[in-house]
């Protein structure tokens, strides 16, 4: 009863924090492209000079939701999902750093990500349609255009260690279930429904 009690307290502290990161993950492109302006309000917070404020927020709460979870006895799956999720948010905060920093790279920084985008949207059909040629293709082709772009290049090396396996519906499955598991950090949201179906 007492565990229930801390972690509904706990979520109820860390909503809103979910909420902006989540909101964050939503609408990182226009984000993005806003930037250029170099500060922008964001439901109630200004990104660009303050970046580093948002940056520290979420990291502190995300320390804390790991304590909570060690203190409560969470496996080691739930500790590494909190290890991912602030590992990505991390990589995204820098980017945006990068591109607050050098504003006249903007344009060219978001014309980037949306080819990427575009490509790694395409790698995730070809894993949905079983064609490991095409995803490892199109994952190669994401990295070269941008390697930290969400997980492209993990789940090229991951297409390339299990191209010899995937013979069978389990093995696309048991793919599928990895790269939800560890890599679906920026998934669109229709594509991380079909890989769970």
């Amino acid at each position: 009863m007492e565990l229930a009690r801390v972690i509904h307290d706990y979520l109820k502290t860390l909503i809103w924090p979910l909420m902006l990161v989540g909101a964050f993950l939503l609408y990182e492109d226009n984000i993005i492209k806003q930037l250029e302006n170099r500060e922008v309000e964001f439901l109630g917070f200004k990104l660009g000079k303050s970046i580093d404020v948002f940056s520290d927020t979420t990291s502190a709460a995300l320390i804390e939701l790991r304590q909570i979870a060690v203190s409560t006895g969470a496996d080691n799956e739930v500790l590494n999902k909190i290890a991912d999720i602030q590992k990505n948010i991390n990589k995204e905060l820098s980017s945006v750093k990068q591109q607050i920093a050098s504003p006249g790279l903007l344009k060219e920084q978001v014309d980037s990500r949306s080819q990427v985008a575009d490509i790694e949207r395409q790698g995730f059909e070809a894993i949905l349609n079983k064609n490991s040629r095409l995803a490892i293709q199109k994952f190669a082709t994401a990295e070269e255009i941008w390697p930290d772009y969400h997980n492209v290049s993990e789940i090229k090396r991951l297409l390339l260690e299990q191209q010899a396996t995937l013979n069978s519906s389990s093995s696309w499955q048991q793919l599928r279930d990895t790269i939800l598991e560890k890599y679906s950090w920026g998934m669109p949201n229709d594509i991380r429904v079909q890989f769970k179906q």
